[in-house]
């Protein structure tokens, strides 16, 4: 028999009304009656789960893609650590830039070149100055996708970001200019933050062919991008939000050796880059560094307990700002023992129709809520990432809303549908049995963490609702 319902099937399931009772099971044998012969009956269970375990991984690091937004900075948290924001990005080909040859540099006076960040909001101590290195990259950002691709990632599949990153692998030795921003003049009045750019590199830009300027893939050859480095605080601290859109770098020249006055001036810009879908291009790049020893111990994640996954915990945690993830191991002796169910009857089959997973939150107080991470995702593996096999049903544009995620303050609980997951296991289809969760792209960048149970008396759940086709 087929693995999924025929359109009679489906219209008997929608008879079936959904509950779960804590630790034990509840079979319908019922369902068809005396219509349909006993060989085509489904026999209909509702049970819930439990015997999970969980331990708290590191991420490290975590690069960021397709952000309308980047973001820069250093910032102490009493709860998360120290995390350090560096904002990444290329540079694309101007069209004010490319009927322009400069073919002897020396007889042009630079009279302005400078960069300009456009600051869209701030997060922390914004009456203390910002310091900011900025790098040239040494590689394009093209050669940085997922190892697991070839250098294009596949038509239609894009991952938003990368954990364990190190953007120092791609970025020159020593910085291009160091630059300091007034905080606060930024945030109050969302200022475009000029940093004067050096001659020595004006005139690299300028020696270069015509040619180079032809297209973005031409220009970047020679050009890989830029990268902001912010000055790491001992205290306190802040995260700037930049709009990409609105930051890029200008360039005024006189041609000393022209006499028509309306010809001596020569000015152009080149755009910072934004996501180039169509040419698969990670151009704007935040990235996440985390060093958790800047943490309050006592109000902290334990540092003992992360990547512990020799011992048994009754608690684990998910951190923003890169702060840890939690893995999920799902009781695979209790799921097997559902399959073998089938094992007399090979051409039966078992038909999820709902998987909820059910993560209580360790504190309940108030106080705890208000600071727990509002809403996680369950990936395959957080690391590279591989989002959980329901999330592929979605469409590009990443909206897990079908599928949970967020905390439920009334129950205290995160829910999450894990339903085509437990089904590929039960088909043989997955011989995976753990999950990681971890914030989501919304929830990255918030200054939150929360502790998860798992302990005897609140236990994490997975409430199955599912037919046996015989």
């Amino acid at each position: 028999m087929k693995e999924y319902l025929t359109s009679n099937f489906k219209s008997l399931l929608l008879l079936v009304v959904v509950g779960s009772v804590l630790s034990c099971t509840k079979v319908n044998h019922s369902l068809g009656g005396s219509i349909i012969p006993d060989k085509d009956k489904l026999v209909v269970v509702q049970e819930t789960l439990n015997d999970f375990i969980i331990h708290t991984e590191s991420v490290d690091s975590v690069r960021v893609d397709e952000y309308t937004d980047a973001y820069l900075g250093s910032y102490v948290s009493t709860k998360l650590g120290r995390a350090n924001l560096t904002y990444t990005t290329e540079i694309q080909t101007s069209l004010s830039a490319t009927d322009i040859e400069f073919k002897d540099v020396s007889k042009y006076r630079i009279d302005t070149a400078y960069l300009s960040l456009y600051v869209l909001g701030a997060i922390g101590d914004i009456d203390k100055p910002l310091t900011v290195k900025l790098y040239e990259l040494e590689t394009n950002f093209r050669t940085l996708y997922n190892a697991t691709y070839e250098e294009y990632a596949p038509e239609g599949y894009y991952d938003p970001f990368y954990s364990n990153f190190d953007y120092k692998e791609y970025i020159k030795d020593e910085p291009l200019v160091t630059f300091e921003i007034d905080v606060r003049e930024a945030y109050a009045t969302n200022n475009a933050i000029t940093v004067q750019l050096p001659d020595e590199y004006v005139k690299r830009i300028i020696s270069m062919k015509k040619d180079d300027y032809k297209d973005d893939k031409s220009f970047r050859a020679i050009h890989k991008g830029f990268a902001f480095v912010a000055e790491r605080e001992l205290t306190s601290g802040v995260i700037l939000t930049i709009n990409p859109n609105e930051t890029f770098a200008y360039f005024e020249l006189t041609d000393l050796e022209e006499e028509d006055e309306e010809k001596k001036q020569k000015a152009f810009t080149f755009d910072f880059a934004h996501l180039n879908n169509s040419e698969l291009y990670n151009q704007v790049v935040t990235t996440i560094e985390l060093e958790p020893e800047f943490a309050n111990s006592t109000i902290g994640i334990p540092q003992n307990i992360i990547n512990d996954s020799i011992n048994s915990y009754d608690y684990s945690y998910i951190g923003s700002l890169t702060a840890a993830m939690t893995r999920i191991k799902f009781p695979a002796d209790k799921l097997n023992k559902l399959k073998e169910q089938l094992v007399d009857s090979p051409s039966a089959a078992i038909i999820v129709t709902n998987a909820t997973l059910e993560i209580p939150i360790y504190n309940t107080s108030i106080g705890s809520l208000n600071s727990s991470v509002s809403r996680i995702a369950a990936y395959y593996d957080y690391l590279e990432p591989r989002y959980m096999s329901d999330y592929d049903l979605l469409d590009p544009e990443f909206n897990i809303n079908s599928f949970g995620g967020l905390l439920n303050r009334t129950f205290c609980i995160y829910e999450m549908n894990v339903t085509l997951f437990i089904q590929e296991i039960l088909n043989n289809k997955s011989e995976n049995t753990s999950l990681d969760f971890a914030t989501t792209e919304s929830t990255l960048f918030d200054n939150k963490m929360v502790k998860l149970a798992n302990t005897k008396e609140n236990p994490i759940k997975l409430n199955l609702t599912y037919s046996i086709a015989k």
